[in-house]
């Protein structure tokens, strides 16, 4: 059954990197994507969310790929003689692959609303390998975070701190460029650029925070701060797909007066709405820091979550303050 896993692993590393080769010279070449199933293929690869940083997804999932085959067929031949913390390295790359993959598909899902296969199937064979590799390798994950746990704390600190400083600029520039109650086309990138930063600074919380919750499970699971904690984080995650897959591209298209569904009134109410988001979004960052640092021993749960509703309803009422201020159109 293992060896079994662990070729279906390699073909599967194998398929993916020919997809994501052929969509990379099909983007190159501007020819246009067969698309199987009667999906928008096109649409897709060619959308602004096709980058990442700059950087094509396709050519992501070349990397991507190519690191499994080489990384696999080594570890395959000569896993008796790979260290723990590399075992590990290479699943976390895994994991992380995974949780980008289904960030492009929720992307797809909610945003793009459009659907392309060929992205779908490597989004299945990221999830494949993510669980064949867990299988097929004895990785000791419980001793290498109890050995690194120092090395992962710094990193959710940095985590946490680079997350906390781009949130901030993402909310003042939001508030600000929405001031003339419209978002321009270069807005837009600046916003976008800024949110795929924080989505990455997030992932890395939330991946560093696990590393962190595992070799002090039994201890965290009975902590109210902690739960009070992951519930936040849940929250956090609400308000930036919120943000920055919804509200910010709908005042865009508003602005520029692109084909949607409108509504009377429609500007107001949305730009109400990102300026209560994004006032929680501040709000929520900020307790959510706090609560990662500062164990509150002896405060119940719900006492630290009624505590975050009461910091929650002074910044809706601020953001409808400022939303005021700014006039009306």
């Amino acid at each position: 059954m293992i060896l079994f896993l662990k070729i279906i692993l390699l073909f599967s590393a194998v398929t993916g990197f020919l997809i994501s080769f052929y969509l990379f010279h099909k983007k190159r070449s501007r020819e246009t994507l067969i698309c199987p199933v009667g999906f928008k293929c096109n649409e897709v690869l060619h959308s602004k969310y096709s980058r990442f940083f700059g950087i094509p997804v396709e050519l992501l999932g070349i990397l991507y790929y190519g690191f499994v085959i080489v990384v696999y067929t080594i570890i395959f031949q000569v896993g008796d003689v790979v260290s723990q913390p590399i075992l590990f390295f290479v699943t976390s790359i895994s994991v992380a692959a995974f949780l980008f993959s289904l960030y492009l598909t929720f992307i797809q899902a909610f945003q793009i609303k459009q659907w392309c296969s060929w992205c779908l199937t490597s989004a299945g064979l990221s999830t494949f390998i993510l669980f064949a590799s867990l299988s097929t390798t004895q990785v000791d994950a419980m001793g290498v975070l109890i050995e690194y746990y120092d090395t992962f704390f710094m990193a959710h600190v940095v985590s946490y701190a680079v997350a906390l400083g781009v949130a901030t600029i993402l909310d003042v520039f939001f508030f600000k460029f929405l001031k003339d109650f419209r978002i321009s086309e270069w807005e837009a990138d600046v916003l976008h650029t800024i949110s795929e930063v924080l989505w990455f600074a997030f992932g890395f919380v939330v991946l560093t925070g696990a590393a962190l919750y595992f070799p002090e499970s039994e201890f965290q699971s009975q902590s109210p701060t902690f739960l009070a904690h992951l519930a936040i984080i849940i929250v956090q995650l609400i308000l930036l797909s919120s943000l920055s897959l919804l509200i910010t591209p709908r005042l865009h298209h508003i602005s520029l007066k692109e084909e949607h569904r409108h509504q009377s009134g429609e500007l107001q109410r949305t730009r109400r709405w990102g300026y209560t988001l994004a006032s929680l979004s501040f709000v929520t960052w900020y307790y959510s820091f706090f609560l990662a640092f500062v164990q509150l021993s002896g405060v119940s749960l719900s006492s630290i979550l009624w505590l975050y509703a009461g910091l929650g309803f002074v910044a809706v009422v601020a953001s409808q303050v400022i939303h005021r201020s700014f006039g009306h159109v």
